[in-house]
C-alpha cells in the first residue's frame, strides 16, 4: 500500500487486523465472472489507512483480504495470498498548521505549553500532539511555525 501510494510505510495504520474464515476460495471477495471453490478458507480481513497525503493530496483505506498458509500464524504467511477488496478515499488526518494546539482559535502560551510538553515526540502524522507541518516530530520546525503565529485569534 505504503509504494502503491509513493508514502513512507510509517504513514499507514492498521484499523482492523481480525482472524476470519472466508465461505469461498476467492477470499470472501470475487472479481466480476469468476468462480470460487467452495471451501471455507481461514485468513485474515486486514483494513490499512494512510494517514499522509499521496501526490495527489489523497488519503486512502485499504481492505485485504488473506488466506493462512496450513498450520502457520504468522503474520507473513498470511500475506503469500490475499487480495485487495476495497479501496477509498477517506479523510486525512489533519494538523495545526498555524501552532494552535490546543484549538481554541488562538495561537498563545498555552499551545507553547504544549509544543513543550511533547518536544522531541515523534509518531504518527496527524496523531501526535505539537506536530505544526505534519512530519511526524515535535521539533524546531513547530516551534518556528508557533512562533511565526504567535498572537494570532486574540
Amino acid at each position: 500500500m505504503a509504494e502503491a501510494l509513493g508514502i513512507d510505510i510509517r504513514y499507514i495504520s492498521i484499523v482492523e487486523n481480525t482472524d476470519v474464515e472466508w465461505r469461498d476460495g476467492c477470499l470472501g471477495c470475487p472479481e466480476p465472472g469468476e468462480k470460487c471453490a467452495q471451501v471455507i478458507t481461514p485468513g485474515k480481513k486486514l483494513v490499512l489507512k494512510s494517514l499522509y497525503q499521496d501526490s495527489n493530496n489523497k488519503c486512502w483505506q485499504y481492505e485485504y483480504h488473506t488466506a493462512r498458509l496450513v498450520n502457520s500464524l504468522a503474520l507473513n504467511d498470511h500475506c503469500a495470498q490475499y487480495r485487495i477488496c476495497e479501496m477509498k478515499e477517506v479523510g486525512c488526518s489533519q494538523c495545526p498548521a498555524n501552532g494552535d494546539f490546543n484549538g481554541d482559535g488562538k495561537v498563545n502560551e498555552f499551545d507553547y505549553g504544549i509544543l513543550i510538553a511533547h518536544f522531541g515526540e515523534e509518531g504518527v502524522p496527524g496523531e501526535i500532539t505539537g506536530d505544526a507541518n505534519c512530519d511526524g516530530v515535535v521539533d524546531e520546525f513547530d516551534y518556528g511555525i508557533f512562533f511565526a503565529h504567535f498572537g494570532e485569534g486574540e
